[in-house]
């Protein structure tokens, strides 16, 4: 069976890597010995605060992309993983009482789909945008919790779960090797919030420590469509076997 979530998904992560083939080009630029110093380490650094932030940018949408294929495909809101449902209605409350204090006008509209969830039938919708809510970074630990609030647990070592994961880190151990590329990861953010807050004490990343941010954010997107991928088709095929078997016990009653 074709994958529903792929057509999402996809693009995403093709959009992900085109961006890194345009900072590439910048990287290659600040790498060159005859540009003024000055220069080449703001290009250097503009490096790291763009992939970052091109990254973060493709995680959230992933997330909600994952959010809507799952949305499309299974038809009640009682039929959806019960984290899955714990959080929509946490994120229903949350955006229904900020409505409430900023803008009443919305509310009714707003407290009607959130009844529609609570009532668990069809239609229903996801509160996307406070589930995949980064909270201004997507740090390990946010990724975390936004991979909980969409039902996946374990998430950081599900992805570490590959080859190319494993080639990267040389570590045979999952939980070595899960810890390794968070470790790697946060760096990364460690260097980008030195840039953007506190820039003269920014080391200065050489263009081969740069290249490999880039490598690992690559392999983590990647990693992160597939896992995507996989819960999401995986959750509608057992969606389609559970109807199924209901439909068919409902034609063979008497």
């Amino acid at each position: 069976m074709a994958s529903q979530s792929r057509p999402l998904l996809e693009p995403i992560r093709e959009e992900f890597s085109e961006a890194l083939a345009t900072l590439e080009k910048v990287l290659v630029l600040g790498s060159n010995r005859g540009t003024d110093s000055t220069v080449r380490i703001s290009l250097l650094n503009s490096v790291i605060v763009a992939l970052v932030s091109t990254a973060e940018e493709s995680l959230k949408d992933l997330f909600k992309a994952y959010l809507e294929v799952i949305e499309q495909n299974i038809g009640q809101h009682r039929l959806l993983p019960g984290p899955l449902q714990n959080s929509n209605l946490d994120s229903g409350i949350a955006i229904l009482r900020v409505h409430i204090k900023e803008n009443r006008s919305t509310a009714a509209a707003l407290a009607l789909q959130f009844a529609q969830c609570v009532n668990g039938g069809a239609p229903y919708v996801l509160f996307k945008d406070e589930l995949t809510n980064n909270r201004g970074n997507f740090r390990s630990g946010q990724v975390t919790t936004i991979a909980k609030n969409v039902g996946l647990t374990e998430f950081w070592q599900q992805l570490s779960d590959a080859v190319e994961i494993l080639d990267l880190t040389g570590e045979a151990d999952l939980a070595v090797r899960t810890s390794d590329v968070i470790r790697r990861w946060n760096e990364v953010y460690d260097e980008r919030d030195t840039i953007v807050h506190r820039i003269s004490q920014a080391n200065g990343w050489a263009e081969g420590r740069i290249r490999d941010a880039m490598s690992l954010f690559k392999i983590v997107i990647n990693r992160v469509t597939v896992c995507l991928s996989m819960s999401a088709d995986s959750l509608i095929e057992q969606h389609r076997i559970r109807i199924g078997l209901r439909s068919s016990e409902t034609r063979e009653a008497p």
